[in-house]
C-alpha cells in the first residue's frame, strides 16, 4: 500500500498569546517587561514605533514534505509619525534565527528591498531591518511583502493508522509575524497543505482554524 503523508499543524500556543494580547495593546512597551528587552545592536531604531500602524497583514505559510517552509508577509504600513520613517523591524525567534536561509522583501512597484540582517537582539527575538525604497512621509501608507525560508521546522514520524503506515509531518511556528507595531484591519494566516497530502490535526484558536478546501485560514475577523 502506497503510504499517505498527512500535516499535523501545531501552531504554537504560547505565540499565539504574544501575537495576540500584543494586537490589543496600544503600545510596544505594554506587552513586554522593559527590563527583558537589549538594546538592539541595529542602525535601525524603535523610535516612533508607537506611531506606526500596521492596517493589513496577510501570511502565506507553504508548508512541504521535503521540510522547506516557505512564508510570505504581505504588509500594508501607515506612518503616523510627524517625521518621515525609513525602515520597519520584524523579529524571529532565536530558536529559529539559524533556520533562516533566506530572506527578501519587495516594494509595491516589484522592487527589491534593503533587508540588514545583523543579529541585533531584543528579548528572545532577532531583529530585521526592512528599507524603504524613499522615505514614507507622514499619513503615508505603503505595501511590502516578505519572503522568509527555513529548514528543520518539521519533524517526521512514521505512524500506523485505520488505514495503514503513514507518514505523519509535524509542523510548529508562529502564527503571525512578529512585529513591534500597532496591527489592525485585515488580519490572516493561511496554511497552504502541499499536494498529495492531508490534513490531519491543526490547533485552533478562538474559533479560528477553519478549513477551506485543502488549507487551514486563521482570520482575526472570527474572533
Amino acid at each position: 500500500m502506497r503510504k499517505r503523508t498527512e500535516i499535523i499543524l501545531l501552531i504554537g500556543i504560547l505565540s499565539f498569546i504574544f501575537i495576540f494580547q500584543y494586537f490589543n495593546d496600544n503600545s510596544i512597551n505594554q506587552y513586554q517587561d522593559q527590563n527583558e528587552f537589549e538594546i538592539p545592536k541595529l542602525s535601525g531604531s524603535l523610535e516612533g514605533a508607537e506611531n506606526i500602524l500596521i492596517t493589513g497583514l496577510v501570511r502565506r505559510t507553504n508548508l512541504s514534505t521535503s521540510g522547506l517552509i516557505n512564508i510570505i508577509d504581505r504588509l500594508t504600513i501607515l506612518n503616523e509619525n510627524d517625521n518621515p520613517i525609513n525602515s520597519i523591524l520584524i523579529g524571529v525567534p532565536l530558536k529559529d534565527s539559524n533556520k533562516l536561509i533566506y530572506i527578501n522583501a519587495i516594494g509595491e512597484t516589484m522592487n527589491t528591498l534593503l533587508t540588514e540582517r545583523s543579529f541585533g537582539v531584543m528579548g528572545s527575538y532577532e531583529l530585521i531591518n526592512i528599507y524603504f525604497d524613499s522615505p514614507l512621509l507622514p499619513s503615508q501608507e505603503t505595501i511590502i511583502s516578505v519572503k522568509q525560508s527555513y529548514t528543520n521546522l518539521v519533524s517526521y514520524e512514521i505512524v500506523e493508522l485505520e488505514e495503514g503506515a503513514n507518514q505523519l509531518i509535524h509542523f510548529n511556528g508562529l502564527l503571525f509575524p512578529i512585529l513591534p507595531y500597532r496591527s489592525e484591519g485585515n488580519i490572516k494566516s493561511l496554511y497552504l497543505i502541499p499536494l498529495g497530502a492531508e490534513l490531519h490535526t491543526r490547533k485552533q484558536f478562538e474559533g479560528m482554524g477553519q478549513v477551506i478546501g485543502e488549507d487551514v485560514l486563521y482570520d482575526l475577523e472570527q474572533v
